[in-house]
């Protein structure tokens, strides 16, 4: 008998003396389990995985990711010159999943969560794939076959690094985003001297976290709401040079209960005509003169397939908006510009003159 069978045998005995953290994120530490070992070892595996349960997981993994404070300098001092940031860059994030851990919570259309299959079924599937590829069980790789499992992608983070190459290339000082969800064009903004921003958000969770990313970093600079944006935005007193957003998409992620939220307005073409119009036009009310109005959008299929990208178009059009030929967003290395299709594209508009 080989000393992993020994070992494994051991531990099956004497459940209660497995720490899960002698293996989990620790590099090659299932390379040696033979196949045989490995089914002694998953079900032990994953009974000790739900004992510790999902929040106390994801914190672990939280607490090994760069600082707030050092993640903050990076993207300070990150520069970047062309309109496309490398899908692997990620500086400024880690702030993020540091405070937002309810960003597993979210619901896709059909009421699934990547949380909600913390369970023993979809648990070994995530290992079982994770082994395929990896002697090594990522809690990020997990986290991520667990989405699959649930029929839900990976919730976006729109990438604070991205944020700043628009707002300091279109020389933008007052910045307006009316659904900072998980408070990537925060940072973004933020972190350019000179420049204010003014952030509305509708859940009262995600609402607190960003208060606290703001006391924490010390955010002079930001100004945060509360609530709807299509009742908060008519009572803004300021105007803008630059309003950045991602709307959310209908039902494609469904953030929480609360009434606050957009999906409640019932058919997307309800959403269209109680949301996102008086949204957009509220947005353009906002604006200067030749400020800038920016959306990050791409078309989504739910129950029915939803051309959100013409919506946006039409709501500025009606309004004597045009979109410029400039777009900004998150691509490959390898093929810049070639892997667009089906990403979520920053598209900027102008009022036409």
């Amino acid at each position: 008998m080989s000393y992993n069978k020994k070992v494994i045998f051991k531990i099956k005995r004497t459940f209660d003396d497995l720490d899960i953290y002698n293996f989990l994120n620790v590099k090659y530490s299932l390379r040696k389990l033979s196949d045989k070992d490995f089914e002694i070892f998953l079900p032990i595996f994953i009974n000790k995985l739900l004992e510790y349960g999902f929040d106390n997981i994801v914190t672990y993994y939280n607490n090994g990711l760069t600082l707030d404070t050092l993640d903050w300098l990076n993207l300070k001092k990150k520069y970047i010159d062309k309109d496309w940031i490398n899908s692997t860059s990620v500086v400024g994030t880690n702030i993020i999943k540091r405070h937002m851990l309810h960003i597993y919570e979210v619901r896709n259309y059909k009421g699934f969560n990547i949380k909600g299959k913390w369970e023993k079924k979809s648990l070994e599937k995530a290992l079982r794939a994770n082994r395929k590829s990896h002697s090594t069980p990522y809690i990020s790789e997990i986290i991520r076959q667990l989405g699959f499992t649930a029929g839900t992608s990976k919730v976006t983070i729109y990438r604070p690094l991205l944020t700043k190459r628009i707002v300091e290339t279109l020389n933008a000082k007052n910045v307006l985003d009316v659904c900072v969800g998980w408070g990537g064009r925060m940072l973004g903004s933020s972190c350019i001297e000179g420049v204010s921003y003014t952030g509305i958000e509708p859940f009262s969770k995600t609402y607190d976290a960003l208060v606290n990313i703001k006391n924490i970093l010390g955010l002079e600079n930001v100004s945060l709401y509360n609530g709807p944006a299509e009742t908060i935005l008519e009572h803004l007193e300021r105007k803008y040079d630059l309003a950045i957003t991602s709307p959310p998409y209908y039902n494609l992620e469904i953030y929480s209960d609360e009434p606050t939220q957009s999906h409640y307005y019932g058919t997307y073409e309800e959403w269209i005509l109680r949301f996102l119009r008086p949204v957009v036009y509220g947005v353009l009310d906002k604006l200067v003169e030749n400020g800038y109005s920016c959306w990050s959008v791409k078309n989504f299929k739910t129950d029915k397939v939803y051309n959100l990208y013409d919506d946006i178009v039409k709501l500025h059009t009606d309004k004597g908006w045009v979109q410029i030929d400039r777009e900004f967003y998150v691509g490959n290395n390898v093929r810049p510009g070639n892997d667009k299709k089906g990403k979520e594209i920053t598209y900027v508009f102008v009022k036409n003159k």
